[in-house]
């Protein structure tokens, strides 16, 4: 069986190190169990359409200018589908133009939507900044020569992609899902949707490597987090505002934030939400305790979870948390927010320990927690490990995955 996957990621030899990066391992699953071959297609740096070999998967790179032109990518992918004459096509989330290519009717074949990210869901995009925090994300000097970085103009551009996303998820009769959360909401859009539950298969050195282990952190408690862009609804602002209330009592605390974020020149190029942040350190009096990391590979990511002493993960908006899931599979105490899907993959206070999104008191209270009490940490630990080697068995996760492919294709004919 071929299966065509549409994927906002370019697969490489060595893997991914942003966002998506549980695709690649799970194609490389997939592709070539029993009788079932994986087709990438995805966007790039490349003047016309491409096709190389990755892994042992023959994938199509469409040039990046298509990326918003739905009528030329879906003739381009209409060519592919002749070309390959997959069984299946298996579209990646609403946040690319995947979909729409698919309302548009250039899909002929059975199709399914997998979803990743939701934009629909916008309630929460400001991540409880006040009124005037707001107005301060919109006055960066950065917005003056690019309106675009202004908070309000991203939340105008994020509550457009989710009014497109209903428009999406409603023209799809089968939809598969990593979380309850989720299903709740494209239920709510679409009540007639056939839907699907899946799970994620990590990076590989997160199945192989040394479990984290407790550590006296003394007055020099390290912090790990991460974030993927700059945005309210990551909740580093709550983040930082704690690691302000720990330092009164660790002088020496080091946050280090790994990911696509804040990696612009210097505070005049940030987008308006990133300078608030370079504001608020520096208001707050910890500019010497946080570090970003900029995006980070697979071992990388390892090294930080098992050097720190506690893992933190304050978003607003979460369908399906991978940095959670690599967290608890090392073995890094982990404290987190009450929000999105997140409930669903840890058990409070038996593999994490949470606070409620906005009340960063509470989150440093939980940081404080696992830095001062060895027996919590420790079970946190071992019990988040057991619970991520369960939830991310890869054999378990491929299995669910081809029998969904199977039920697809059955129930299309």
């Amino acid at each position: 069986m071929k299966i065509l996957w549409l994927c906002n990621s370019r697969f490489s030899q060595c893997g991914l190190s942003e966002t998506g990066t549980w695709l690649q391992p799970l194609a490389e699953t997939v592709n070539g169990a029993g009788d079932f071959t994986v087709v990438n297609v995805t966007f790039g740096s490349v003047p016309e359409i491409t096709s190389e070999e990755i892994a042992g998967m023959k994938q199509y790179v469409i040039p990046s200018a298509l990326r918003l032109k739905t009528d030329k990518a879906g003739w381009a992918i209409s060519r592919i589908i002749s070309d390959e004459n997959p069984d299946l096509v298996h579209i990646w989330g609403t946040e690319n133009i995947w979909g729409n290519i698919y309302v548009a009717g250039y899909i002929k074949k059975p199709a399914f939507m997998e979803m990743q990210g939701m934009k629909s869901y916008h309630c929460d995009y400001y991540g409880g900044l006040t009124r005037k925090e707001i107005v301060q994300c919109n006055f960066a000097p950065m917005t003056l020569y690019a309106p675009g970085s202004s908070l309000y103009t991203a939340y105008k551009r994020f509550k457009k992609d989710g009014l497109n996303e209903i428009k999406i998820l409603q023209a799809f009769d089968k939809i598969s899902v990593q979380s309850r959360w989720v299903e709740d909401h494209v239920r709510a859009i679409n009540p007639r949707a056939e839907i699907y539950r899946t799970k994620i298969i990590l990076r590989e050195p997160f199945y192989s490597c040394e479990q984290w282990h407790w550590k006296e952190c003394g007055d020099a408690p390290v912090i790990f987090s991460t974030s993927s862009s700059s945005t309210p609804y990551k909740g580093m602002h709550i983040l930082i505002r704690a690691v302000a209330l720990l330092k009164r009592e660790f002088p020496k605390i080091q946050l280090n934030i790994a990911g696509s974020f804040m990696s612009r020149r210097g505070a005049f190029f940030s987008s308006g939400y990133s300078r608030y942040l370079l504001g608020l350190m520096k208001e707050l009096n910890v500019e010497d305790n946080i570090n970003f990391l900029g995006p980070i590979n697979a071992g990388q990511i390892i090294k930080q979870l098992q050097a720190a002493n506690v893992c933190v993960i304050p978003s607003f908006i979460e369908t399906y948390c991978v940095a959670l899931a690599e967290a608890m599979m090392v073995g890094t105490p982990c404290v987190v927010s009450y929000a999105g899907a997140m409930p669903e993959f840890a058990t409070p206070d038996k593999e994490a320990l949470f606070y409620t999104s906005v009340d960063n008191v509470s989150c440093a209270r939980r940081i404080r927690d696992c830095l001062t009490n060895r027996t919590l940490s420790e079970r946190l630990s071992d019990n988040g490990r057991k619970r991520k080697m369960e939830d991310c068995d890869k054999n378990k996760m491929l299995a669910v995955q081809l029998d969904n492919y199977q039920k697809i294709l059955m129930e299309s004919k």
